[in-house]
C-alpha cells in the first residue's frame, strides 16, 4: 500500500485505445507506461478498436497488500519487588499513535528510553496503537512480589511464680493484622502500643499464648507462640526439736 504500478500495453491493428481507471491518450500503445497508485485492489481495463465494428479488450488486476499494524510492548524485569519499578518500552510499524490507559506514551509510536511503573500489586500494562491499516494492541505483566508477613512474639518473663503475671509484646513486618489467642491485640494491631507491652493478668497455671498476623504476602500469615510457666507453690514446716 502506497506504492506504485505501471500500466503498460500493446495492441494491433487498432486506431485508438481507451483505459478505464487510467488514461490512454488514445494511444495504441504505451511507451514509458502510465503509473497508478491504487488505495485497494483494483483491476484495469483497456479497449481498443479499429474505428469499426471490432474491439478488443484486457484486463489485469493490482492487488494491493495493507501493511499489518503491529506493536510489541516489553517489561523489564516483568517481576519486581514491593516498592521497585519495571520499565516499559514499546515499538510499533504501520501505525499513527499509541496510546495507553496504564501509562504515558505521549502518543509515540515507540519508546526505547522506557517508562517507570511501580505498582503496589501485579498489574496489567496495555498499549493501543491505531493508524489507517487498523489498530494494534499488546499487553504486558507487572508481576509483583509481596514479602510473607514476619514478626516476633514475646512473654516477659517467661517464669513466674503462682500470683504474679507476665506481660506479651510482639512486633511484625508486612502484616495489615495480628489477632491474639488468649488474649487480645486491640485492633488488629501489628505491634504493641505500649511499653511494657499487655499484661496477662495474675496467672496461677502455665498458659500459652499465640498470635497470629496476616498481609498480602505468600504465605500470607504468620503465627508465634509463648508460654508464661507457672512455677508450683510450695510449703515446707520444721519443728525443733521435734520431740519433747
Amino acid at each position: 500500500k502506497g506504492d506504485f504500478s505501471m500500466l503498460k500495453w500493446n495492441s494491433t491493428n487498432a486506431m485508438s485505445c481507451t483505459g478505464t481507471g487510467f488514461s490512454t491518450g488514445g494511444g495504441i500503445s504505451s511507451l514509458g507506461g502510465v503509473k497508478v497508485t491504487p488505495s485497494t485492489t483494483k483491476s484495469y481495463t483497456i479497449t481498443c478498436d479499429d474505428g469499426g465494428a471490432n474491439s478488443a479488450t484486457d484486463t489485469k488486476t493490482i492487488t494491493v497488500i495493507t501493511p499489518v499494524p503491529k506493536v510489541t510492548l516489553t517489561v523489564s524485569p516483568p517481576t519486581i519487588n514491593s516498592g521497585d519499578s519495571s520499565s516499559l518500552t514499546w515499538t510499533a510499524v504501520n501505525v499513527d499513535s499509541c496510546n495507553s490507559p496504564d501509562f504515558a506514551t505521549g502518543g509515540a509510536i515507540s519508546n526505547l528510553g522506557g517508562v517507570l511503573v511501580s505498582p503496589s500489586s501485579t498489574k496489567n500494562y496495555t498499549i493501543n496503537c491505531t493508524g489507517d491499516n487498523g489498530p494494534a494492541s499488546d499487553t504486558k505483566t507487572v508481576t509483583v512480589i509481596i514479602p510473607a508477613p514476619t514478626g516476633t512474639f514475646t512473654a516477659t518473663p517467661n517464669i513466674i511464680d503462682s500470683g504474679e503475671s507476665s506481660y506479651l509484646t510482639w512486633t511484625s513486618t508486612n502484616a495489615t493484622e495480628c489477632t491474639g489467642s488468649g488474649f487480645s491485640t486491640g485492633s488488629g494491631n501489628t505491634k504493641n502500643s505500649t511499653g511494657l507491652g499487655i499484661p496477662t493478668g495474675v496467672l496461677t497455671a502455665t498458659t500459652n499464648y499465640g498470635i497470629t498476623c496476616t498481609g498480602a504476602g505468600s504465605p500470607p500469615s504468620y503465627t508465634d507462640t509463648a508460654t508464661v510457666t507457672v512455677r508450683p507453690s510450695t510449703a515446707s514446716i520444721s519443728a525443733t526439736p521435734d520431740r519433747v
